[in-house]
């Protein structure tokens, strides 16, 4: 769905990060600067996926576009990449390694995790918090490093509007004072616009055909032909487009494998919700980040003012 022609975000963010993404890091201490002097900095992207939206950043700091020096005595730049899966992140080191020509002076340490598992173990290792050495190098027991925490292509949407303030906080409390957060969100628009980024028979039905063709591969569900249809509407009070399965009849979707599967009777109209996309307003998520304990520096759009990535510190 993210590389069809109707859904811009992805479009909108990478052109952001390649306008502006050296100022980015030069705002939030990458690669020397005040906010990092002598210390080392680790660039820690969560839900990384294949690393296409991050290369651009990544560049910057190679070809030293950010303004500050990456090489010779200056602090190592470590990327951290988080992602649940295995197989995006054998991805991401071959499109990085691709892309890059290795990085130098960047190092690279995946962690393939829940998000907040991997920081957690970062921060007990001393990779994020230090062990109180006197390491000039980005390994355990190094002096306290300036994180970075990234988190692009406004998966954040996907976090209800109840659950926003504590999943930031979640990050902040992983945090030294001082890190930085940036953060890419998709901003509001008119339900129309929004709508026509996710046409329910063209890239969203593409998506929820890759879900019942996932269900039947690895549940074993017994899903019939023409028993679910798409509905995909735009929630005016949460700022958010819906997406989900309709059941077309009265009948029974079976799911699972051996003695855990299960039976679930669903009558005609009702519905199984798989799909949340929450846009924002710049002011709504500076007071979110603010109440969990993060001070706005910066925010940047693309051309059009569609998506916005903010520059969040931790306070």
């Amino acid at each position: 769905m993210t590389r069809s022609s109707y859904y811009y975000l992805t479009r909108a963010e990478n052109e952001n990060l390649a306008t502006n993404g050296a100022a980015m890091l030069a705002a939030a201490g990458v690669c020397g600067g005040a906010a990092t002097a002598g210390r080392p900095v680790n660039l820690i992207e969560l839900g990384a996926g294949d690393g296409t939206k991050t290369v651009t950043l990544l560049n910057a700091i190679r070809d030293g576009s950010s303004g500050k020096d990456c090489g010779g005595g200056a602090s190592p730049v470590t990327y951290v990449p988080i992602d649940i899966s295995w197989g995006a992140m054998r991805s991401l080191y071959a499109a990085v390694e691709g892309t890059t020509g290795g990085l130098s002076p960047v190092r690279v340490h995946g962690y393939v995790a829940d998000y907040f598992d991997a920081l957690d173990t970062l921060r007990d290792a001393g990779w994020t918090h230090g062990l109180g050495g006197s390491a000039s190098d980005n390994s355990p027991g190094a002096t306290l490093p300036h994180n970075v925490v990234v988190y692009l292509g406004s998966t954040v949407g996907n976090v209800t509007g109840a659950e926003l303030v504590s999943f930031l906080a979640a990050i902040r409390a992983r945090l030294n004072d001082g890190d930085h957060l940036l953060l890419g969100y998709d901003l509001l628009q008119t339900p129309a616009k929004h709508l026509a980024t996710y046409p329910a028979d063209r890239t969203v039905g593409d998506l929820f055909e890759a879900i019942l063709n996932r269900m039947r591969r690895e549940l074993d569900a017994d899903i019939s032909d023409g028993a679910l249809d798409v509905e995909v509407v735009f929630d005016e009070a949460d700022g958010a487009v819906l997406g989900r399965f309709v059941s077309t009849r009265d009948h029974v979707l079976a799911v699972g494998r051996g003695a855990r599967r299960r039976d679930f009777p669903l009558r005609s109209g009702e519905r199984i919700h798989v799909l949340l996309c929450r846009k924002f307003k710049r002011d709504g998520m500076a007071a979110a980040a603010s109440e969990a304990g993060f001070e706005l520096q910066q925010t940047w759009t693309d051309a059009t003012g569609r998506f916005a990535d903010s520059l969040f510190r931790a306070v």
